[in-house]
């Protein structure tokens, strides 16, 4: 029986010595760590329990301090931190003296700068996972008005573990060759920063958007940004102000295909809308996205059919028609494709049946100079 008490006794012993140093063990770590956002302290300030109690750091990294107002403790150690502490409360207090000790880790990854948030973390969750997570969390969130989620610059993406912050993480290089950067561990932060060049697209679009985008990028990658053009935008006039000075440019080439300019303003058009009536293949209105000319409008209208009669095409404008004849214009006289004007009638009147190969001719033509499809 005494040597069953022993034999107890031992394992007892054994149990009491392993528990101790598994909170010795504990005990460190929590010392050698630093605090981050979302962790938990117990802040003591001596012959003041009204000042004493649990904290928990802000987003920011501030301990909210009684009497002494938010502290920011994010990145120190505990002794740090009851020093800084010490020094915010020496303004109220003769000679302080305080104890901060961290309780608990916040199980949360922080993102701070251009913009901020926080969310749970994942064991084994790399970088770009969490910034992807964190952009389909703003998508589904945001709000008309709101900062663009594509705004944030993944060129240069920042990580702060234990108070130490990373050089600048290239994520789309990363992602190029199929890597996500580096895993993550409960209390980091990322340092987000915006597209340091602002494109300003209003016009035809239901809200008037800010975009963002890197040096180099084209005009046409910042208008990307705000999604698909609508069927009712003009590709051939659209507004660019640029550093002062109003200009005219089209969707497929010059300024639209050099690099953005920070503070450019881009405006899109509405396309004009024109009946086309008559002997066409398919009468009725369209929308003239590119070049609005005559012959454009009869193009998209499915041409002419084989009774038109192409030498008196009308256009009525404001009451005001004039006649035109496109059959010219396979002889090279430009002049019979006018531009056509938003609210604008076409008819083509009906004449004696015509050979389509003419009309074959003058779209093949045009074609090669741009004058139906291009812009």
């Amino acid at each position: 029986m005494l040597h069953r008490l022993n034999s107890s006794g031992g394992r007892i012993r054994a149990v009491f010595a392993t528990t101790a140093l598994w909170a010795f063990g504990c005990s460190a770590a929590f010392a050698a760590a630093h605090i981050a956002p979302g962790d938990k302290i117990e802040l003591t300030v001596f012959n003041h329990p009204d000042l004493s109690g649990p904290i928990t750091v802000s987003t920011a990294g501030d301990a909210r301090v009684p009497v002494a107002g938010s502290v920011n403790v994010a990145g120190l150690s505990e002794q740090a931190a009851s020093a800084r502490i010490e020094g915010a409360l020496s303004a109220y207090l003769y000679h302080p003296s305080v104890d901060v000790r961290l309780t608990a880790q916040g199980q949360s990854i922080f993102f701070t700068g251009s913009m901020v948030g926080v969310q749970a973390y994942q064991p084994g969750e790399t970088l770009g996972a969490a910034i992807g997570a964190f952009r389909q969390a703003l998508n589904t969130n945001q709000t008309s008005g709101s900062a663009s989620i594509n705004s944030i610059d993944l060129r240069r993406v920042r990580l702060k573990h234990e108070g130490t912050v990373s050089p600048e993480i290239d994520l789309e290089a990363l992602g190029r060759t199929g890597e996500s950067g580096p895993q993550l561990a409960p209390g980091d932060a990322v340092l987000l920063r915006t597209k340091p060049i602002r494109v300003d697209v209003r016009g035809n679009l239901p809200t008037p958007t800010a975009v963002y985008v890197n040096p180099g990028d084209t005009l046409a990658q910042a208008v990307a940004e705000v999604g698909p053009y609508s069927p009712t935008t003009s590709l051939a006039t659209i507004g660019l102000r640029r550093d002062g000075v109003d200009s005219t440019v089209t969707a497929g080439g010059g300024a639209f295909t050099q690099p953005a300019h920070d503070g450019d303003i881009v405006t899109l058009q509405p396309a004009p809308r024109v009946s086309v009536l008559g002997m066409v293949e398919k009468s009725g209105d369209i929308t003239l996205q590119t070049r609005p000319t005559l012959l454009n409008a009869l193009y998209e209208a499915g041409g002419p059919n084989r009774f038109a009669d192409l030498a008196h095409i009308k256009i009525s404008h404001d009451g005001a028609t004039q006649t035109y004849d496109i059959s010219k214009l396979a002889h090279g006289e430009l002049s019979q494709n006018v531009p056509v004007r938003d609210g604008d009638v076409v008819f083509v009147p009906e004449g004696h049946k015509i050979d389509m190969g003419a009309f074959a001719t003058v779209l093949g033509a045009l074609t090669s100079l741009k004058f139906v499809s291009g812009l």
